[in-house]
């Protein structure tokens, strides 16, 4: 659970400059916190070797898939940055109407693997590994959150 802080800590660190400098810190960061978060798991989940053999490219395409859906997410980031101080209320609404989309997606993304991790690993397992994806996912949207700045 200690690297989970130290996610947190690495993502605050750069949270702030990434909201300013988008491309190359973005890059960075992601690169880090996607090595950390696999650290947490390789530490946390207790896999025997054969359960690691079977769940580590399931692991794999699911952080593929997730990437992808968290690319969405810093476009939209970036795209509130840029417009905080101009947005109207249809920019507004688009932002709304996207966040809600993003969330479904990761829904519907983590109800898919939750079936593909369970074909390799026991079911408490695949139980344990969602409780430390929806904590590092919380602790670096709380990051996130604080670093923002809220609508006036």
């Amino acid at each position: 659970m200690k690297r989970i802080l130290i996610l947190a800590a690495v993502f605050t660190l750069v949270a702030a400059p990434a909201m300013a400098q988008v491309s190359d810190m973005v890059e960075l960061t992601r690169t880090v916190l996607r090595a950390e978060k696999k650290v947490v798991f390789a530490e946390n989940m207790w896999l025997t070797n054969a359960e690691g053999k079977a769940f580590w490219p399931v692991y794999n395409e699911y952080e593929a898939e997730l990437s992808k859906i968290n690319d969405r997410v810093l476009k939209l980031l970036k795209d509130y940055a840029d417009t905080f101080d101009t947005l109207t209320d249809a920019q507004a609404k688009k932002i709304v109407d996207e966040t809600f989309d993003i969330r479904k997606k990761k829904l519907s993304l983590r109800k898919s693997y939750a079936k593909k991790f369970a074909k390799v690993i026991p079911q408490k397992k695949v139980f344990r590994f969602f409780q430390l994806d929806y904590a590092i996912e919380a602790l670096v949207n709380f990051s996130i959150a604080a670093d923002l700045p809220y609508m006036e």
